[in-house]
């Protein structure tokens, strides 16, 4: 028999077609399998109260509960099977309980919260012959400028992996949307631009050439060629050494957060302290501030200025360093700012208040503190209580470390009856606790247990002028148990003709015979609450104070601040005018507000002679001139000699006066 082409390749097409027929029978008959997920939240974070969920497939029904915030079940279903989830509750108020059911590509089939006692859902398994990835598998690896670095879970199916990418906003238009195919669960996205913002999905097909599902959209972000920045200061740290010094070195933390490796990279600082540059602050490049080395992608050097820094006075600084390399494509990383402090300006008051130890004072007990109170007990198995605060300073010969403290019994009822080797030294380190030298004890011999409380202690620091000090307390243990009380530690400090720098301001009546005038007082230094006692009779404690509906006179505060360091201050209470200077067409006073010299320019419609005057806000004239007959005057006056405030200038004639308000800026 002839066989002819056409035969064999109609015999050829039937074989394949039964093939793939018995292929397909096969795979049904192999009941396909996949994992569903079950999630179940309290939103209370507490689990459900008498509620459970029947998770029923086909006739068989299992019973899932919430324990917690989050409670995840993977549940192994075979395609085709019947399910169905009920909800049961023996309460009324289901509103925390919420359910969540995904099927194995990971799209959502049920999400409802404060579910009804009924059936939530029912449908049928569904398992895809070629299942998608795992969403929460996928990982951006790295970002550069121009690609982005992915990585996922390997399917358990063999093919290829498709990654579709366009930029952030443009993965729904095919013809924004790029492709790149890999073999194995990690791929480059290539062709991209630096700085932008781009989206993928990733899909797998398989060997059948079905398709799974996407998996996204996911994000990724590629990074400036150029972007060097400073990342932080190395040195000074907060606290971290002893006597800091006039030439202390800056040391900057320099990152390439761009993706080329950059060299001979400029940099450079300032230093403040308490609004003022410290000596040091801009460097001269190239002799410094110029990185010479190399930094690659994503490393990060310590590198020190040449020019030292000087930060030997206690107080808080603040550092600004920053980068100022060219083309450099992100300017909000170039710049680090850092505030540190080595030791605090005096006085200082400490009550704990807030029931926890201060900044930089440690101690040998996690929290020393109960009630505000500073407080331990001492027994057989705990002889020592050691309390070191922060450094303090400069120390004054008329200083006064002042504490309040007591020894009581276990039970804090009564006074302690303290015996031999029962004491709390005082001790003073100026080497930041290195050494320490005592300068008080207080134990069995001084320690009067009759007074009940606590009682005030107040020990000289005359010997430690020009130091700064940091301070040690030790209760030690000799024979008795007893609790150590510690309060209000502190040092007082009242130093100058102006302890508490008064800041007022007083205005003045508008008219004679007017009572609308006013002195407002705030202290800029010392301690609060504050007292104010003023001459009028009124008294009133807070951080500032007031007299308001003022007529002309005289009249004084007595500010005193918690330690007792008191300041007085004399006031006056005149006349503003404020009615117009008669035939005066144009009036300038400029700058304002002036540091130097202060221009008045006045134009009037006919020549007459004007008195000038200037008056500070207690009404003091502080300034007088006479100006001759003319139409126009063009005035500077000097106020170099004046204190930064506010000043009234005044201009009279026969005709009246007129009051203009400037401020003098230093």
């Amino acid at each position: 028999m002839k066989v002819t082409n056409l035969y064999i390749m109609t015999m050829y097409r039937s074989l394949t077609i039964l093939f793939f027929s018995v292929v397909t029978i096969l795979s049904v008959n192999a009941q396909n399998s996949c994992e569903y997920q079950l999630i179940l939240n309290d939103l209370g974070g507490e689990g459900w109260e008498d509620a459970e969920l029947l998770f029923f497939v086909e006739t068989t029904s299992s019973v899932f509960e919430s324990t917690g915030a989050t409670d995840t079940f993977n549940i192994t279903l075979v395609d085709g099977d019947s399910i169905s989830l009920q909800y049961v509750s023996q309460i009324a108020d289901n509103s925390e309980d919420n359910i969540q059911l995904l099927d194995s590509d990971g799209r959502v089939l049920l999400d409802i919260t404060d579910p009804n006692n009924e059936v939530l859902i029912e449908d049928f398994v569904f398992c895809p012959s070629c299942p998608a990835i795992v969403l929460n598998s996928v990982v951006n690896v790295d970002s550069f400028d121009n690609r982005i670095l992915i990585d996922w879970e390997p399917s358990d199916s063999l093919g290829t992996y498709q990654v579709e990418y366009a930029r952030c906003g443009f993965l729904g238009n095919p013809d924004s949307v790029n492709v790149v195919m890999a073999s194995v669960s990690e791929a480059t996205i290539p062709g991209l631009m630096e700085n932008t913002c781009y989206e993928y999905q990733i899909s797998l097909v398989c060997l059948s050439g079905e398709q799974s599902i996407a998996s996204g959209p996911h994000r990724g972000q590629t990074i400036f060629t150029t972007d060097v920045g400073i990342s932080g200061v190395f040195a000074p740290e907060f606290g971290g050494k002893c006597d800091y010094s006039t030439e202390d070195t800056l040391f900057v933390l320099l990152k390439n957060y761009g993706a080329a490796p950059q060299s001979l990279v400029p940099f450079d600082f300032t230093i403040s302290k308490g609004g003022l540059t410290v000596p040091g602050s801009n460097v001269i490049m190239p002799d410094d501030g110029l990185f010479t080395g190399i930094l690659v992608k994503d490393s990060c050097v310590a590198f020190p200025f040449e020019t030292p820094i000087d930060i030997a006075d206690p107080g808080e600084y603040t550092i600004t360093t920053w980068t100022a390399l060219d083309g450099d494509g992100q300017i909000t990383n170039d710049t680090f700012v850092h505030t540190f402090s080595h030791s605090t300006l005096l006085p200082f008051f400490e009550d704990f208040f807030d029931n926890e130890l201060p900044n930089r004072w440690t101690s040998d007990e996690p929290n020393p503190i109960s009630g505000g109170i500073i407080s331990s007990d001492l027994g057989p198995l705990n002889s020592r209580f050691v309390l070191d605060t922060e450094r303090y300073g400069y120390i004054s010969d008329t200083d006064t470390l002042s504490f309040l403290y007591s020894f009581t019994d276990l039970s804090g009822s009564a006074s302690a009856m303290l015996t031999a080797g029962d004491r709390l030294l005082i001790e003073v380190s100026r080497d930041c606790g290195v050494t320490y030298e005592m300068i008080d004890m207080i134990d069995m011999s001084s320690f009067d247990v009759n007074i009940m409380g606590l009682r005030e202690h107040k020990v000289s620091l005359a010997n430690y002028e020009d130091d700064i000090i940091s301070f040690r307390f030790s209760a030690l243990r000799g024979g008795s148990s007893f609790r150590i009380l510690l309060d209000d530690i502190n040092i007082n400090e009242c130093a100058g003709a102006d302890p508490l720098m008064l800041d007022f301001i007083v205005i003045n009546t508008s008219q004679e015979m007017e009572e609308n005038g006013s002195i407002t007082v705030k202290p800029e230094v010392g301690i609060g609450p504050f007292n104010f006692t003023w001459s009028t009779g009124f008294e009133e404690d807070g951080n500032q104070s007031a007299l308001i509906n003022l007529g002309q006179g005289f009249y004084s505060v007595t500010v005193t601040d918690r330690f007792g360091c008191f300041d007085t201050q004399d006031f006056s209470i005149g006349i503003v005018s404020t009615y117009n200077l008669a035939d005066i067409t144009e009036l300038n006073i400029y700058p304002n507000p002036v540091t130097d010299i202060l221009q008045v320019d006045i134009t009037l419609e006919k020549a007459q002679d004007l008195d000038v005057s200037v008056y500070n806000v207690m009404g003091q004239e502080m300034w007088t001139s006479r100006i001759q007959a003319d139409q126009r005057h063009n005035m500077p006056i000097s106020v170099s000699n004046l204190n930064q405030g506010i000043y009234f200038l005044q201009l009279s004639s026969e005709a009246g006066q007129i009051t203009e308000r400037f401020v003098v800026e230093r």
